[in-house]
Formats: structure tokens, C-alpha cells, sequence
């Protein structure tokens, strides 16, 4: 079996730091138990099989409820733990989704929570979007001039989060096919990312409540950097764990639709 750093079916195992783990950990240890994943790391049942359906190809199980690498485990550790080429893979997504990560996965265990939340948070932020002009272009904040009609800033902001969130599925689900449940925690994580802007958004309505506040220009800008640039980490991370999608490749996908 010949495997390379660049390899779609090896990134894929490698991507998420949860696989990496347990491979990593049969790869220095020999096995691991059920036991392990559940108690000692504190994961949950769907999580775990989830996760260890995706290794099944590169691991054996044992009867006594131990899993331990093949050929193919041992040639895929080999290849990104003590390569050069491999570890450099790895590092390059570690820095991609150190600060993200955390988030993903809170997000993909409490997805069910999270969802509602998400939604009041952009429907608030879109009803209130026209006390203080405020336009949302995804994850951009633009103020509106005082002649355009109150009312159809929220139009708009509606229109194009709509159209944003349909491209970006749309081209996502061209480009992968996965069946295990990855294209909802896309379609919630992108939720998620959308969130700060409308968060933004509220909060200037709120300083607006009290007190008159106006925001020069490069207050501006850097606020829609900000908002854009977690809105990138937070997707291309996302990209990296669920879909196995190289660094690269999840960083150019996000911007070019952004």
C-alpha cells in the first residue's frame, strides 16, 4: 500500500486531531480499549464509533474489545508521525486548527442546542438591523447611508446571508460527497461562523439604545476584518476535520466564496 503525505484517504484519517490520537496512541501503546476512549478521554459513544468507523480500514479489532493497527494502520503512522514530509503535514493543520478546534467540536457535540441559538441570534440581529443600518454581506459589516429605506436593510440582510449560505452549500456539496453526518456539522458550524457579525450587529444597536455612537471608518474596517477573519478559521477548520481537505485548499474554498 503506497501512501502518500498528499493522499485525499490518508489527509481524511489524519485531519481531525481525535483519529490522530487514537492512532497515534496504538502506534506507541499497541492498542486501545473502549474503556480508554470513554472514561480516560471523556468521549461519547457516537463520537467514538463515528470516529473509529472512518479508521476501520487501517485497524483490527480484537474480541476482547481492543483495537490495534494493520499494515495499513502502521504504513499511515509511519508515514505522517516520522516522516518529514508527514510531520510537516500535520504541523501545518495543527496550526490551522489550534484555536478553532475546540469550538468545532463543541459545536458537533452539543449541535442540537447549539442550532436553535444560532438562529435566534441571526434572526434578532437581521430584526434589529434596521434601527441602526446596518448591512450584512456574510460575515461583512457595512453602515448604510442614511437614504435607503429602514426596512429594506433587513430585506437585504435576509437576501444575502440566504444567497451566501446557498452558494457556499452548493459548492461544497459539488466538491465532497459524505455520508456520515459531516454535511450537517458544515451546515451548523457555517451557522456558527455566520454568529459574530450578528453579534456585532446587536451590540451596536444596544450602544445605539443609549447613547448616540457614531463609528468612524476604520473602526469600520477593522471590525469587518475581525468578522471575517473568524468567520475563515472557524470555516476552514471545519473543512480540515469533517471533510479531510488539505490546509490549502480549505483556505482558498473560504475565500474564494467569501
Amino acid at each position: 500500500m503506497n501512501l502518500d503525505a498528499t493522499d485525499d484517504n490518508a489527509f481524511t484519517i489524519l485531519a481531525h486531531p481525535v483519529r490522530r490520537r487514537i492512532l497515534q496512541e496504538m502506534f506507541e501503546f499497541k492498542e486501545v480499549t473502549y474503556s480508554l476512549l470513554s472514561n480516560d478521554w471523556k468521549l461519547k459513544s457516537g463520537t467514538i464509533y463515528h470516529h473509529l468507523k472512518i479508521l476501520d480500514p487501517y485497524i483490527l479489532h480484537k474480541p476482547n474489545s481492543a483495537y490495534r493497527l494493520n499494515d495499513a494502520g502502521i504504513k499511515i503512522c509511519e508515514l505522517f508521525l516520522r516522516s518529514s514530509k508527514g510531520k510537516l503535514t500535520v504541523e501545518k493543520v495543527d496550526a490551522l486548527i489550534r484555536f478553532p478546534f475546540p469550538i468545532v467540536r463543541f459545536v458537533e457535540n452539543n449541535a442540537r442546542i447549539i442550532l436553535p441559538m444560532v438562529i435566534g441570534i441571526l434572526l434578532s440581529a437581521y430584526v434589529l438591523s434596521y434601527r441602526v443600518g446596518i448591512v450584512i454581506l456574510g460575515p461583512l459589516l457595512l453602515p448604510t447611508p442614511d437614504i435607503i429605506d429602514p426596512k429594506f436593510v433587513v430585506y437585504v440582510n435576509v437576501g444575502s446571508t440566504l444567497l451566501f449560505v446557498l452558494t457556499l452549500l452548493g459548492t461544497w456539496s459539488v466538491l465532497f460527497s459524505k455520508g456520515n453526518g459531516s454535511n450537517w456539522n458544515l451546515i451548523i458550524m457555517l451557522l456558527v461562523a455566520l454568529a459574530p457579525s450578528s453579534i456585532i450587529l446587536i451590540g451596536f444597536y444596544w450602544v445605539n439604545y443609549f447613547t448616540v455612537f457614531l463609528v468612524p471608518l476604520n473602526l469600520w474596517i477593522l471590525i469587518s476584518l475581525f468578522s471575517q477573519l473568524l468567520f475563515l478559521f472557524l470555516v476552514s477548520s471545519s473543512l480540515v476535520v469533517n471533510y479531510g481537505v488539505s490546509v490549502e485548499k480549505s483556505i482558498m474554498l473560504t475565500l474564494l466564496n467569501l
